[in-house]
């Protein structure tokens, strides 16, 4: 009975790796067109301005669907949502996080939380390039530089002025 029992041990733990590599092998839930560009709009108006745009993480971690890095010490490490999966990240974003995430159970519905666990499991749309000829060709001038005050208007100790 001992040899068996040693034989299903190791026979599962040479299983494990195959097992686990099959986490990254999962394809991301398929979304239409529709919900596509719902959840790009909710991702934009709630979720860049932490995890940024392209979902490489700022104040908030990486959300890319599969993200590998290595550590000081050599070693790979590996994550991203795919690995997560769909019922946690449901729970992540109703619940947020110790981390400081809020939560937002009270502000989505459950409808767009399973979206937008779904969404960011799928590879992050790439913004459309916003060159310097088209930031230029935006601008608005307000005040020609013929126009502009040249000598202080006002009373304001502006050496002893500090803003943030």
């Amino acid at each position: 009975m001992q040899k068996k029992g040693l034989f299903g041990s190791a026979l599962a733990l040479a299983i494990l790796p195959l097992a686990m590599s099959s986490a990254w092998a999962a394809d991301a839930p398929k979304l239409t067109a529709e919900e596509m560009e719902k959840g790009k709009l909710i991702y934009f108006e709630r979720c860049a301005g932490c995890h940024g745009v392209l979902r490489k993480g700022a104040t908030g971690k990486n959300l890319e669907p599969h993200w590998t890095k290595t550590a000081p010490d050599g070693t790979k490490l590996e994550g991203g949502t795919l690995k997560l999966g769909t019922e946690r990240l449901e729970k992540i974003i109703s619940y947020g996080t110790e981390g400081g995430m809020v939560n937002y159970d009270d502000i989505l519905t459950k409808e767009e939380i399973n979206l937008m666990a779904r969404y960011i499991q799928n590879e992050p749309p790439i913004p459309p390039e916003f060159s310097l000829k088209d930031m230029k060709d935006s601008w608005k001038l307000l005040v020609p530089v013929k126009d502009r005050p040249t000598k202080q208007m006002n009373k304001v100790n502006l050496k002893n002025v500090f803003a943030i």
